[in-house]
């Protein structure tokens, strides 16, 4: 039995966020992909206005496995999520009059994400009324973060050094989204995003088969967006998002999914 230890090198990432799961059994690498993401396009709209947002994140995944000592086979890609692990947590703190900085953590065990949404035209939050109409963009970005075991080393698997891989992912994050009052107190928006994600290795391995084996899986994932939010005070509101994602992974054929998601979110100015 081949246990496997993820070494992670931290580079830049970013929406499309990964949680990477080693499985010694079977030898299968897993992918995350969160696809729930409750931005809204309006923005605290001064210094340290903030919003923390809780709710499930939905999300893909897909896996190869290296049991047949291939690294090239296609990514099996399965929607169901785990309710526990997709515990998702979004914050926005406002920096300018337009600008709000983004934090994002979409799961157990994914990378908390961070980003800029820049708000083109509308009111700020506080100040929208009903009718009144909101267009923002985002870019975020991060590592793709494991709860680490041993110094750098995340252990997943028995202690057997069989195999190990040294694993680069990047991954970049652009959307935009718009708004409209639909009441002074309930906002629709609907968004659209562009996701390109690499995951790549070599392979440090006692079987002559994986030795020395390169692992490259490129996905481009374009996300759709709808949702409501119900600022039932002004501390506090409910969310309701409808999302899809398009998965286009290197090998593999491409797949639609999508999701349902609740929230609720908190806000102090």
């Amino acid at each position: 039995m081949m246990g496997i230890i993820l070494r992670t090198a931290r580079k830049s990432a970013s929406l499309t966020t990964l949680i990477i799961l080693i499985t010694s059994c079977s030898h299968t690498i897993k992918v995350r992909t969160p696809s729930t993401r409750f931005i809204s396009p309006e923005v605290g709209g001064k210094l340290f206005a903030s919003e923390v947002s809780g709710y499930y994140a939905g999300g893909t995944e897909a896996s190869v496995n290296l049991k047949n000592e291939k690294t090239t086979d296609p990514l099996i890609l399965d929607n169901k999520t785990d309710l526990f692990n997709s515990i998702g947590i979004n914050a926005n703190i406002g920096l300018h009059e337009k600008f709000d900085f983004i934090m994002t953590s979409a799961g157990r065990n994914t990378p908390i994400l961070y980003g800029i949404k820049y708000q083109l035209i509308g009111k700020r939050r506080v100040e929208s009324k009903k009718g009144d109409q909101s267009l923002a963009i985002t870019i975020m970005g991060g590592n793709a973060g494991q709860t680490q075991e041993s110094g750098d080393d995340l252990e997943l698997t028995p202690q057997d050094d069989d195999t190990t891989v040294e694993l680069d992912r990047d991954s970049t994050d652009y959307s935009i989204i718009y708004g409209k009052r639909i009441k002074d107190t309930l906002l629709a928006y609907t968004g659209i995003s562009y996701t390109k994600t690499k995951i790549s290795g070599v392979l440090d391995s006692q079987s002559v088969n994986l030795d020395g084996k390169s692992i490259n899986y490129t996905a481009e994932t374009l996300g759709a967006h709808m949702g409501l939010i119900s600022y039932v005070s002004k501390v506090v509101s409910l969310k309701l998002e409808v999302s899809g994602q398009q998965i286009n992974w290197t090998h593999t054929d491409p797949e639609t999914f999508g999701y349902i998601s609740g929230g609720m979110a908190f806000y102090w100015d």
